[in-house]
């Protein structure tokens, strides 16, 4: 069957995937450079699935990381389950795994000129992670948002021509010229069952995000 064929199959069974439930969630949250060095006081706001008001400026929870760069607590995340090719020998099926849509708003610097003119801004930054038996996957940061005049972040940044694992972004603000890199990246994360809720509800999230050099106009 040709990969078209399967869009179509995941089309027409996407009707019968469940809706999406709110779950207990606990989160291990860890920054780090391109060194894996730990960066504390790092202020993050991370969103958990999308709900009601997922894009408002304040929702999710806000924290800053701590001397050793990490962040532990205790929240609710959105589930849901969707259809995701994944490789199968020679070929890709169509697999029913748990997803949860995340959102992370960090500061970003931007280089407005070629003398260090600089803009510090927040931007929010949205990852898709899947999971089932075999493990998480992802596909790094998916979008980038930018305040709105509401100061909600729905304004969608688009995307710029670029080379592979090299995201390039169109900001109004660099007058025509294009932000290469997106300054943070997904190093480590899993989505899981707590194997420790006798329950059998409550689910694990760890997220390691590595901040990268500033990025670059061009």
């Amino acid at each position: 069957m040709t990969q078209r064929s399967w869009a179509i199959v995941i089309n027409l069974l996407a009707s019968s995937l469940s809706s999406a439930q709110q779950v207990p969630l606990t989160v291990n949250f860890k920054m780090t450079d391109v060194d894996f060095k730990p960066i504390a006081g790092v202020p993050v706001r991370l969103v958990t699935g999308v709900g009601k008001g997922w894009q408002g400026a304040n929702s999710g929870n806000r924290f800053v990381t701590a001397d050793n760069g990490e962040a532990h607590f205790t929240t609710t995340g959105i589930l849901d389950k969707q259809w995701c090719m994944q490789p199968f020998f020679n070929f890709s099926i169509p697999v029913r795994m748990r997803h949860m849509m995340i959102a992370v708003e960090l500061e970003q610097i931007l280089p407005l000129d070629d003398r260090g003119k600089q803009l510090i801004k927040q931007f929010l930054y949205t990852m898709d992670i899947y999971s089932n038996a075999a493990g998480s996957s992802t596909a790094d940061f998916v979008d980038l948002y930018d305040r709105d005049r509401q100061g909600q972040f729905t304004e969608r940044i688009p995307r710029a021509p670029s080379s592979p694992g090299t995201p390039a972004w169109k900001l109004a603000e660099l007058g025509g010229m294009v932000l290469q890199g997106a300054g943070y990246k997904p190093w480590d994360f899993s989505l899981n069952p707590d194997v420790d809720d006798p329950a059998g509800k409550r689910w694990m999230l760890k997220l390691g995000l590595m901040r990268q050099p500033p990025p670059m106009r061009r």
